[in-house]
């Protein structure tokens, strides 16, 4: 061996040794006699080195899975050799081998035998068994061997070609007939001789026992023998989870429903004798947790087992339920523990139980005490530990949420199954807990409230109306709203609540009486004014939801609720905030909340316009005096904080305009000129030439808001806008501009069509500056960016020539033209994005269908022959178009769309030139021209798409 090449496996070694060592790697793996080289030098343990010793092994299975099919006899039997020599050798060293070593030998074993197993080396598995006498060095090889050969020829969840399933199963039918036997044996042999003398290894046959027992004959394994050697190991406090696991691999083996129902009714029956099941109070939460797995195999098995009785109609299902049913004491067991990991080991089991008694009525109904006791232990698990970290959640936090998450859903299926006992359970619990909250710890409190939210994400709706199936809901929801429970000073309990009162929304339409009531507990101390800066936080986004959806019923109140937010609507710019109490994302909830109240009010429109401009005034006084203090100071520190203030007052002004809708439009509530006069204010920051991107960023939003709002009143302030927006741009303000533009054509459509033509070809090429300089290749944002605006410049066109403006392209110089029809192609043909490609080929469709008849544009139907055909093939062509993939397939039926717009626009002229021209040129042969001629001149278009990904997956094959 190469020493000096060797030292490149030491871990501090530098980069040329690394280098070198790969080098050597790879010689060895293209020698034809590396293998053997690294194999001798194995087998006679010449290095200790663990990572020498890896380096060697990996050199040999390269060789197995790359050259021993094709090796001459005498060197497989002479690998085969060495490789038992080593396990030989393992008897007689004095020190044991690491266990990832001798695992990556079992693999090495497991290999050789999906190569020479059973035709070159029938003799496989007796030659391991004549070793086994060697010694307990010998025994621990083997049984890695044996789990590495499970793992490759058992399909678990691995995914196999059809030769290796077919390989794999001759490996297994073989070894039935010749080996299987004689395999069960020596595993016994094994345990009787290990169970007291080695713990470990015992374990380890366990292990090997559990795994081949999936696919060997059941009786090798139960029998009295067997079952009673593993009730043996189940008082063995070392053996006994070892012993469990190999349980549960018994009962889940596949066999018939009523043989599996005997299976486990006795081995449940030997467990119970022995007091194994169910296990007593103190007893070792390891062996719980696996003793909890073992019920869940036992009842999905069962479950499973009489799904496919009642299915067959077979007259002894009735036995597999008793049987089922009489496992619920033990899953209401484990389920109820207080360990929430043996809680969780049986949550498929009380699923696949809830889901049965929902299929079938019957059922449900006969096992009405049990679903009862489940629900009880649902909501028990539900609590909160008592010593939860709320201030730092943890790894134990995080761990029961997930718990608590998963236990949530097996509630939703319980009130699926019964929704009005769950109902009235919790009913029951919320008046008992929420009457006198101070004698309940938190833990209660919180419960009886998460099961109130929660039941409004499964009991359907309505809830409340007359005609209600539910009308318990009603009441349940108004003892939470006139209860004490809004006042628990717990944050969580706190936050909860709200949450529930938006949930619950619907019942203050209803109930207006208790409206009044709720909005109060978001206005003080309990909600936007509570100590806790998380619940402040969520109240302010939930307030602005609660008032938005109920803004039809709040003409009573919004006055007071409006007079009482007013403190924290103040805007403090000094330290560049906007607000000391609440946050900038807070106070935009607010002010959007404050919009809703106004427009509430039901007051007339010159009173709202008043309220409207009362609200926005001080956000436009703020705005001008920042403006001019960002212009007269140099320093950047101050630069930077005026330039998010004023980001952020915008940003208020465009989250007050969502208060109108369809339904109250800023027109019909009065409010257009006092946007009109914050759009004049806030349009003066494009005339600044400091923190530019984060100031138009602003601007635009707000402009985005007044296209939805203001309607046609926005018309006259666009050119300036825009102007501003375009001149001197970067590349990311035209990537946020074409949205922009995009969202105006479709609003306001032929309006606004002269501007657009007026700016149409200065927008493109100043894009195309852009797509056109140079991108350092290792500069990954820089080419994203460099795609974002490629692919939004497509959706410019897109929008276009989809909502009627392809005039704005054909009014341009017709090189120009040209100039974006090739763009087109380009993008259909070349761009790495099928969604992309697709909108190209849409583009290109439509104008097919506007100017196909060449009299709109002036050689446009030159430009189909030469240019739009051709895409239609090169495009699924590609190797990078992948057929395998749907938005790719949708890609290619848009191409389809485009030859047949063609056809209908061009007719008989079209199929001439694909027969005597273009399909001539792709070397076709003549029945695949026709048969691509037929299909589309006579196929619908969803038959004609089917025939495309046939079609070209084969000529791309050909070519």
């Amino acid at each position: 061996m190469n020493e000096v090449a060797l030292r490149g496996l030491d871990p501090t070694s530098g980069s040329q040794a690394k280098h070198d060592l790969l080098t050597y790697f790879e010689q060895l793996k293209a020698s034809p006699n590396g293998w053997l080289l690294c194999a001798d030098t194995f087998v006679r343990n010449v290095y200790r080195d663990q990572y020498v010793q890896f380096f060697l092994i990996q050199v040999i299975e390269h060789h197995i899975r790359n050259r021993h099919v094709a090796s001459e006899e005498t060197e497989k039997m002479k690998l085969r050799q060495m490789m038992l020599t080593w396990i030989e050798n393992q008897a007689t060293s004095k020190v044991k081998e690491k266990g990832v070593i001798i695992r990556k030998v079992a693999q090495l074993f497991a290999l050789l035998l999906l190569t020479d197993y059973p035709q070159q080396w029938p003799t496989f598995f007796a030659d391991l068994f004549h070793r086994l006498h060697l010694g307990v060095a010998c025994i621990e090889v083997y049984l890695r061997i044996l789990l590495a050969i499970d793992d490759e020829i058992t399909e678990r969840d691995v995914l196999h070609t059809p030769e290796e399933m077919a390989r794999n199963v001759l490996i297994r039918d073989t070894m039935r007939q010749q080996c299987v036997p004689q395999l069960v044996d020596s595993l016994l042999q094994i345990l009787e001789m290990t169970e007291q003398r080695n713990d470990e290894l015992a374990c380890l046959c366990l292990d090997v026992v559990g795994k081949y027992v999936a696919w060997i004959d059941i009786n090798l394994v139960v029998n009295d023998k067997v079952i009673g050697m593993l009730l043996r190991y189940l008082g063995v406090e070392n053996l006994r989870e070892s012993a469990t696991d190999c349980l549960h691999e018994i009962i889940s083996k596949g066999m018939d429903p009523v043989s599996k129902t005997k299976l486990i009714e006795s081995v449940i029956k030997l467990l119970e004798d022995s007091n194994i099941l169910p296990p007593a109070e103190d007893e070792d939460i390891d062996f719980v947790a696996k003793l909890a797995n073992f019920i869940n195999g036992v009842g999905m098995a069962l479950v499973s087992s009489w799904n496919k009785l009642v299915k067959a109609h077979d007259p002894t299902a009735g036995q597999t339920l008793d049987a089922l049913q009489s496992k619920l004491p033990l899953l209401f067991r484990f389920l109820g523990d207080e360990d929430d990991d043996v809680s969780q080991s049986v949550f498929r089991f009380a699923h696949s139980y809830v889901s049965t008694l929902k299929s079938h009525a019957e059922v449900a109904e006969d096992n009405y005490h049990q679903f009862v006791a489940l629900l009880s232990i649902v909501i028990k698990k539900l609590r909160y530990d008592e010593l939860y970290n709320f201030e730092q959640e943890g790894e134990d936090e995080v761990m029961f949420l997930s718990y608590r998450k998963q236990l949530k859903g097996l509630f939703d299926s319980l009130v699926q199954l019964n929704p009005h006992y769950c109902l009235m359970t919790v009913q029951d619990l919320a008046s008992k807990v929420f009457s006198n909250i101070h004698h309940y710890p938190f833990c209660d409190v919180e419960v009886a409230l998460r099961l109130v939210y929660l039941l409004g994400e499964t009991i359907p709706n309505p809830h409340f109306g007359v005609d209600s199936k539910f009308p318990e809901m009603k009441e349940l929801v108004a003892t939470v709203v006139t209860s004490h429970v809004s006042h628990h000073s717990h944050p969580e309990v706190s936050q909860l609540y709200f949450e529930t009162l938006v949930r619950y929304e619907k019942f203050f339409s209803h109930e207006p009486q208790h409206l009044a009531v709720g909005l109060a507990s978001f206005l003080d101390h309990r909600g936007l004014r509570n100590s806790n800066n998380h619940v402040r936080s969520r109240c302010a986004y939930l307030f602005a939801r609660f008032v938005k959806q109920l803004r039809t019923q709040l003409h009573l109140v919004a006055h007071d609720a409006l007079k009482r937010i007013q403190d924290l609507l103040v805007l403090s710019p000094e330290n560049g905030c906007i607000s000391d109490f609440v946050s900038v994302d807070d106070q935009m909830f607010l002010y959007e909340a404050a919009a809703v109240l106004i427009i509430s009010t039901g007051a007339p429109q010159d009173k709202q316009l008043l309220m409207m401009k009362s609200l926005m005034s001080p956000v436009l006084e703020k705005f001008e005096s920042s403006l001019a203090k960002l212009t007269a100071t140099e320093c950047d520190t101050t630069q930077q904080q005026l330039a998010e203030f004023i980001h952020n007052l915008i940003a208020l002004g465009s989250r007050t305009s969502k208060a109108f809708n369809s339904h109250q439009t800023m027109q019909q509530c009065g409010c257009t000129e006092c946007f009109q006069e914050a759009l004049s204010v806030f349009l003066k920051v494009l005339n600044v030439a400091v923190h530019r991107e984060l100031l138009q960023s602003a601007v635009t939003q707000f402009l985005h808001r007044m296209i939805v709002c203001l309607g046609e009143d926005l018309l006259p302030y666009i050119p300036i806008a825009v102007s501003h927006l375009l001149k001197d741009c970067s590349q990311r303000d035209l990537q946020e501009f074409i949205p922009l533009i995009n969202q105006l054509i479709v609003k306001f459509k032929s309006k606004i069509q002269p501007f657009v033509t007026e700016i149409f070809m200065p927008l493109v090429h100043g894009i195309f500056v852009f797509l056109n300089s140079e991108v350092d290749e290792l500069d990954h944002t820089a080419q994203k960016d460099c795609q974002l605006l490629h692919k939004g410049y497509f959706t410019f066109l897109s929008a276009l020539i989809a909502n009627g403006f392809s005039q704005v392209i054909a009014d341009q110089v017709p090189e120009n033209v040209h100039q974006v029809l090739s763009t087109l192609v380009q993008g259909a043909v070349d761009f790495p994005d099928p969604s992309t490609q697709k909108t190209c080929f849409a583009c290109l469709r439509r104008l097919v269908d506007v100017w196909g008849d060449g009299q709109v544009v002036v050689g446009f139907d030159t430009f189909i022959y030469k240019s739009v055909v051709p895409s239609c093939f090169l495009a699924p062509l590609k190797a990078e178009f992948d057929l395998r993939d749907g938005q790719t397939v949708i890609a290619l039926g848009e191409s389809g769309q485009t030859m047949k717009e063609i056809l209908s626009k061009r007719g008989p002229e079209c199929i001439h030139f694909l027969q005597t021209e273009y399909l001539p040129s792709l070397h076709l042969a003549p029945d695949t021209a026709q048969d691509y001629l037929q299909h589309l001149q006579h196929c619908d278009q969803k038959t004609f798409k089917s025939f495309l990904k046939t079609f070209f997956m084969q000529l791309k094959h050909q070519l």
